[in-house]
């Protein structure tokens, strides 16, 4: 994948998450029980995670992101040339 051409977003909540889902959602013209569906979660899940909601499980996240073809990328501070 070409991330200079992709959007980059700092990620520090799950509410940040939830946000980038949301947006993705609402871009493809969809309701969250069809994105729900494809997404192999349940409705209530999924709108628990656009609303942020802490305790959202994290594999589920995962797998709601990579079905909306989201991309998750992390770095360490080594990788981004920090060195503390």
């Amino acid at each position: 994948m070409n991330m200079e051409k992709a959007e980059v977003q700092r990620v520090s909540s799950v509410a940040d998450i939830g946000e980038l889902i949301q947006r993705e959602r609402k871009r493809q013209g969809i309701t969250q029980a069809v994105t729900a569906g494809l997404c192999g979660v349940s409705v209530h899940f999924l709108s628990n995670l656009e609303r942020g909601k802490a305790t959202s499980e994290f594999s589920k996240v995962l797998q709601v992101l990579n079905a909306m073809n989201i991309r998750l990328y992390v770095s360490s501070p080594e990788a981004q040339g920090a060195h503390s």
